[in-house]
């Protein structure tokens, strides 16, 4: 590893855990103390679980209600169409 790379990674690593605050070092915010509280994240799990699936299967159903191509007998046909 180059000298440019070593010092993006450690630049990386260093702010992904920890943001260093200029005004008072009380204020800096680390991955623990930043994150949100177990209830918290136990109710996201459970919303994510139950949401994720559902919003999946609403995008494979209207993909299988607009996959067809529409024909001009299709439109021609259809009195209600302009």
């Amino acid at each position: 590893m180059d000298a440019l790379m070593l010092s993006r990674l450690q630049f990386a690593v260093t702010v992904m855990f920890y943001f260093i605050s200029s005004i008072d070092p009380s204020y800096s915010l680390t991955i623990f103390n930043s994150s949100s509280s177990v209830y918290t994240l136990k109710i996201m799990t459970v919303v994510a679980l139950v949401l994720v699936p559902v919003v999946i299967a609403y995008q494979v159903w209207i993909y299988r209600i607009f996959s067809h191509r529409v024909s001009a007998d299709e439109i021609l046909s259809d009195k209600e169409a302009y």
